[in-house]
């Protein structure tokens, strides 16, 4: 089964996913939603949750897809990025990346593209 995700209470944790590759990374994005919820409305978060997150956690997901009818999970990374910028939170950034679409394309990730998103979190 390995080892889960191994993610820290704080800090910045980055992952680049295509595909299927997004499936493990949808539990993640599935429990901040429910914690920005629970939070926002004032209820007490359960004893399992409440001590996962620290100030300062935040979550950037660079996930691509051949196109919107392929993309497995895509549903629940928009509604997280909704939540998120309708309570003014920023524990999550998505970056999805669709290789079939009629808006703006957005680049490959190529190692310059890799480096630019990744340099300022350096540190």
């Amino acid at each position: 089964m390995g080892k889960g995700l191994q993610i820290q209470p704080s800090g910045v944790h980055v992952a680049f996913c295509a595909g299927t590759g997004a499936l493990v990374f949808l539990d993640l994005v599935s429990h901040l939603l429910l914690k920005n919820c629970f939070e926002s409305d004032g209820k007490k978060l359960p004893v399992e949750m409440a001590n996962l997150y620290q100030s300062g956690f935040s979550f950037h997901l660079y996930v691509s897809f051949q196109d919107r009818d392929q993309a497995i999970g895509l549903e629940v990374i928009e509604k997280l990025e909704q939540v998120n910028q309708k309570l003014g939170l920023s524990n999550f950034k998505a970056v999805v990346r669709l290789s079939v679409t009629d808006g703006p394309k957005l680049p490959r990730w190529t190692p310059a593209y890799v480096e630019s998103e990744l340099k300022p979190l350096a540190g």
